[in-house]
């Protein structure tokens, strides 16, 4: 009997013995290392796709160290930034953001194109830019 497909990180079905893998009722969350046909990007992803019933749950000091981590850096930025401004150095930034969004926007694409479901990630585009150009308005409103 061959082996029961896994549940990749990031959701995408696989089977180590072919490439293209059929659904099943019945699927284990895959232990694989990072960066072998997936692109576990997200803290919280990888936390999920690695939290197999065998493995202990990760302690709150893990967890916390990991938000400051991921949530150091914003503080800091954030602090330093409240009392000093920089035209250049708000455009390194903004377009270090920009390139971020972007390469997000083609990992969601090529799993739409994967899923056939173009349909979803245009409505899920169109949902996030009326969400920003909302959060504008009100940013714009408020006088900030």
């Amino acid at each position: 009997m061959p082996p029961a497909p896994t549940l990749g990180r990031g959701g995408s079905l696989h089977d180590e013995g072919t490439e293209a893998a059929q659904p099943r009722a019945r699927c284990t969350v895959s232990s694989r290392q990072p960066g072998r046909r997936d692109g576990a990007h997200h803290v919280g992803a990888a936390l999920a796709a690695d939290a197999d019933a065998d493995t202990a749950r990760p302690s709150w000091a893990f967890l916390a160290a990991l938000g400051l981590i991921g949530g150091g850096p914003t503080f800091v930025g954030a602090a330093v930034g409240h009392g000093f401004t920089s035209k250049p150095v708000s455009v390194v930034f903004l377009t270090l953001a920009a390139g971020s969004i972007l390469y997000v926007i083609t990992q969601l694409i090529t799993v739409g194109a994967k899923a056939k479901r173009t349909d979803l990630l245009a409505y899920g585009l169109l949902a996030g830019l009326l969400a920003g150009f909302a959060t504008d308005a009100v940013v714009t409103v408020a006088g900030v």
